[in-house]
């Protein structure tokens, strides 16, 4: 089990916004977070570049979490910006929210 982090017990459904300086802290903490979500089985949603996604896969798989089986299974989803926040190029707050609100009704729908 990975160390737990300040704040970690966060409620289902919550957003959470982990405070970095450099890109190595910013990994450190999300594969740590990451991993303690999929321990609790949980499903994650991270967004960001295919170097971020490169990095979390390594870091779960140095923790035990084969992370190409945790994307097959759903329990690990890996999402660019633009999918998430600019949808046809343009950010619209409340599409963005209806996004994220569509996730996390499958994910409660998928048993997650």
């Amino acid at each position: 089990m990975s160390p737990s982090l300040a704040g970690s017990d966060v409620r289902h459904s919550s957003h959470i916004c982990l405070p970095f300086e450099t890109h190595d802290e910013k990994h450190a903490a999300t594969v740590r977070f990451i991993h303690e979500g999929m321990s609790r089985g949980a499903r994650c949603i991270f967004t960001g570049s295919q170097e971020d996604f490169d990095v979390i896969a390594g870091g779960l798989e140095e923790l035990g979490i084969c992370s190409k089986r945790a994307r097959a299974r759903g329990a690990l989803q890996l999402r660019r910006v633009a999918e998430i926040y600019l949808r046809d190029g343009v950010f619209d707050s409340a599409r963005t929210l209806d996004t994220i609100d569509g996730l996390i009704d499958d994910a409660v729908v998928e048993g997650f």
